[in-house]
């Protein structure tokens, strides 16, 4: 049979070829989850729960290494994608969310979303390449990044509330059979002598995501099948429920039996202490569940270069390029957009809370965990008394730029934090407008009961830019998904993103009013006492 060029070039080059070999078009693939994921990193960096994730990308490379060794035998040639237009509508949407989430770098569906892209993408490699055989064998490692992934706050923020709630529940209830008085208030545990927070009691959620990951890895250390891993990570699971509540209690006796101090230099060892114990007895039961019924190792690979399809390695590395090609111009692309509609953009003032320092008055001083989990770069909690006999409590805090800077108005805010500590909230008031020292102010009233008392809390959120997203960090994550894509699209239209702004919230607690009228007066008379503008700058009026 005679060869013709046509042929020759539909055959592809040889596949001993160093192009035809997967290892060029991998650097590409991992350079292109650099760009994709990189707002992933906020969240691993700001978000103590997820501070896993670093490790998550250099574990998921470990097990694909060690499923190469014992990969199957690519399919022959066949496949024929229509790498152009596939490459064309996955650039259109990843170029679409990478915009909206420049927004909102804080945005879990988006992360979701950007993230799936990835993942599909390497999926889709894999078949290319290597045909459903490849794509079924490294499933997992691909998979296995999204663990990384912050979950979804509708799922998330119940489960931890619930299982935060029931823990204090629970340890309370311990400490009372114990002798030790005890009572439970949301996620607080209130002891003789003290109370502890979210952050000393109970906080879990960490250990709940870190036992996932290591089932997940257990399970595929050992080779388990598909039932026992699911079985594996329900113990897990159960292992870290239990570790949490063992911490709980231990730090809740501390702090009742040798005071707070004592606690606080035992928290970090009892948080610690919660991981190496999920971890290491989640490897135990995966030790006794394969001696008891040994799963057949996968064998070894006998594939030989020559049986590589040269023309499917060939068009892996085309669509390995174009999703560089298109991951560098949608990144290029995003950050010409948003600082081309940032220049000579409006700023506002910045701003400090003269809180009261004499009088009736407490300095009230942040715990370190607290401060860690709100991240702030300025901030006071102040209580005191007015001359009516009310009770005040302000919480200030400034953040400078950062890139997720709308999720510390999102995740650390009256509707969110006073639940925890035994508030109940009661209604919603309309939003207005406030003049201090010539400086405009949103305020965002509500009203809580607490212990059956009414409580007036007047929240402020500020930022020294028109172009921050405000409208994206004062609305609750319970907003409907139509709400929160016409913010994303409003956000996308006007280039507005939280990275590049000075933050600031005033949150103020009033206990004694008759009413809210009488709140709101009382709480407008005292702002012009404590919003004080910065040396050297000038108000401007939005």
């Amino acid at each position: 049979m005679t060869t013709t060029p046509a042929t020759q070039a539909l055959a592809g080059p040889s596949a001993t070829d160093p192009a035809v070999q997967p290892w060029t078009s991998w650097a590409c693939l991992v350079f292109v989850g650099v760009v994709i994921l990189f707002p992933l990193s906020y969240a691993w960096s700001y978000q103590e729960n997820y501070s896993f994730g670093w490790w998550v990308p250099l574990l998921a490379l470990f097990v694909f290494s060690e499923r190469w060794s014992n990969r199957p035998a690519p399919e022959p040639s066949g496949r024929h994608p229509r790498l152009l237009r596939l490459l064309l509508a996955w650039a259109v949407l990843f170029l679409f969310f990478r915009m909206a989430l420049e927004s909102s770098m804080s945005s879990r569906p988006l992360l979701w979303c950007c993230s799936l892209l990835y993942v599909g993408a390497l999926l889709y490699w894999m078949w290319i390449y290597g045909g459903k055989p490849w794509t079924r064998h490294f499933a997992f490692p691909i998979c296995f990044l999204l663990i990384s992934v912050p979950w979804p706050a509708q799922l998330e923020d119940p489960l931890v509330q619930g299982l935060q709630q029931f823990n204090a529940w629970l340890v309370a209830h311990v400490l009372i059979i114990c002798g030790i008085y005890a009572q439970a208030m949301g996620n607080v545990i209130v002891l003789a002598h003290c109370t502890l927070g979210v952050e000393a009691a109970c906080s879990g959620i960490r250990s709940l995501q870190a036992a996932l990951m290591v089932a997940f890895l257990v399970g595929e250390f050992y080779h388990f099948a598909w039932l026992r891993r699911g079985k594996l990570v329900v113990l897990a699971l159960g292992l870290a429920m239990l570790g949490n509540f063992l911490r709980a209690l231990f730090l809740s006796l501390m702090a009742s039996l040798y005071g707070v101090e004592e606690m606080n230099h035992w928290h970090d060892t009892a948080g610690m202490s919660i991981l190496v114990f999920t971890s290491v007895t989640t490897w135990l039961i995966a030790v006794w569940l394969s001696k008891r019924d040994p799963q057949p190792a996968p064998s070894a690979s006998t594939t030989s270069s020559s049986a590589w399809p040269p023309v499917q390695a060939g068009l892996a590395q085309c669509f390995a390029f174009g999703l560089l090609l298109a991951a560098v111009f949608v990144a290029a692309v995003t950050e010409g957009w948003y600082t081309w509609c940032e220049r000579g953009g409006v700023r506002y003032p910045t701003w400090t809370a003269s809180l009261p320092t004499t009088g009736k008055f407490k300095e009230v001083p942040i715990a370190e965990e607290s401060a860690d989990i709100l991240k702030y770069d300025a901030g006071r909690e102040v209580q005191w008394i007015d001359d009516q006999n009310w009770s005040w409590t302000a919480y200030w805090f400034r953040y400078h730029p950062k890139p997720t800077g709308e999720t510390v108005f999102q995740a650390h805010n009256p509707d969110r934090c006073l639940p925890a500590t035994g508030f109940i909230k009661v209604a919603d008031f309309a939003p207005f407008v406030a003049q201090a020292n010539g400086i405009r102010l949103q305020v965002y009233p509500k009203q809580f009961s607490y212990k059956g008392y009414p409580v007036y809390v007047f929240w402020i959120v500020y930022a020294d830019r028109a172009s921050f997203p405000m409208e994206k960090a004062v609305t609750p994550v319970e907003a409907g998904p139509l709400t929160k894509a016409r913010i994303y699209l409003a956000n996308m239209w006007h280039g507005r993103r939280a990275s590049t702004s000075e933050m600031e919230s005033l949150e103020t607690i009033i206990t004694g009013p008759a009413g809210y009228t009488a709140a709101q007066a009382a709480y407008l008379a005292e702002l012009q006492k404590i919003v004080v503008p910065d040396a050297g700058q000038v108000a401007v009026a939005k």
